[in-house]
């Protein structure tokens, strides 16, 4: 049995500490803590949390890794993998692409360690109307519209994000003169995000290389040809992994959030409000010293049908505590 640290929720000498909404990302190698920019880029924000919270990323993998570069996810899911039951894959249903928020608010550059929105490249779709004509046993199709569709460009985020890992704000192009980087391509990619622990696990993934012909690959980037959307998936094989189908050892990430809030009640008892993780034992912790030295204030089961749970700290010694929640798995 393992722990993990989710979240802090601050409250020093009676007043709340603001921050962004944390997210846990949880996976095989590690887990992953970011806080979002709620403030900064509230639209963005929104948007990811909707998916989020319509479950709608659940099962997801990381679909994408250009080395020690970008990992991203948000589009594609393996449902049922924990029926042992292998179905194939499936796409991310998404909601409507949103604004891009690069320019709204502070700045926010692409550099190591923040979550940004991926964005479609520029196309345009064709869709031609015809109508048809029978003649006998022959069905003739004939041609009476053609319509375009310009897709992609600055306003197509949807699902799709992914983490830098490394500085990608800048990059010239030697032959044209022109910077590339994701701070001025297509509009800029709006950063909504940065890790706050857990980087090293990014970094690990990362690291992992285009596979090599051998029988029992481990790490690596293979390219399905079926998609051309999963040219470079990363693989988590540890030596001597059994590889029973194509999508053995894709990188799942589990994203969760608590939303720990900390008030004052009772003119001086603390309130602790978080949103559970259903079936699994939530901690709630406090401290009151630097270093920290955490101390259990509660631990229990919520019921699975609790989306949130509220606890008491009856101490007077409450008003200078600091307290974050962690979940046993």
């Amino acid at each position: 049995m393992k722990t993990r640290l989710i979240i802090l929720g601050f409250l020093l000498l009676g007043i709340t500490a603001k921050a962004g909404t944390l997210i846990q990302f949880r996976t095989a190698v590690g887990d992953v803590q970011v806080e979002l920019y709620d403030q900064e880029k509230p639209g963005t924000v929104q948007n990811f949390l909707k998916y989020v919270d319509f479950g709608l990323y659940r099962d997801m993998f990381l679909h994408r890794l250009v080395e020690r570069t970008v990992l991203q996810g948000g589009g594609y899911a393996l449902p049922g993998r924990n029926t042992g039951i292998f179905s194939g894959f499936w796409t991310t249903p998404t909601f409507p692409p949103i604004t891009n928020e690069f320019d709204v608010g502070p700045m926010l550059s692409n550099i190591a360690g923040t979550i940004a929105m991926a964005k479609q490249p520029y196309g345009t779709n064709v869709v031609v109307e015809y109508v048809t004509n029978i003649v006998g046993s022959v069905t003739n199709l004939t041609p009476v519209s053609t319509n375009y569709f310009v897709y992609g460009g600055p306003d197509s985020a949807a699902s799709q994000f992914f983490f830098n890992l490394k500085d990608n704000h800048s990059a010239i192009d030697p032959g044209t003169g022109q910077d590339q980087g994701l701070d001025f391509n297509n509009g800029g990619y709006t950063v909504f995000g940065r890790v706050v622990a857990g980087m090293g696990v990014l970094d690990y993934i990362g690291a992992f290389m285009r596979s090599v012909p051998t029988d029992n690959p481990i790490n690596v980037i293979v390219n399905f040809t079926f998609d051309p959307a999963l040219n470079s998936i990363p693989l988590y094989r540890p030596p001597g992994a059994k590889v029973e189908n194509l999508f053995t050892g894709v990188v799942y990430a589990d994203i969760t959030r608590h939303n720990v809030q900390v008030t004052t009640v009772f003119e001086t008892q603390r309130q602790i409000r978080w949103n559970v993780v259903n079936g699994l034992t939530n901690w709630v912790e406090f401290t009151g010293e630097f270093p920290p030295v955490w101390q259990t204030l509660y631990a229990d089961i919520p019921a699975t049908n609790s989306p949130t749970a509220t606890v008491i700290d009856p101490s007077p010694e409450s008003e200078h505590r600091f307290y974050r929640v962690r979940v046993t798995y």
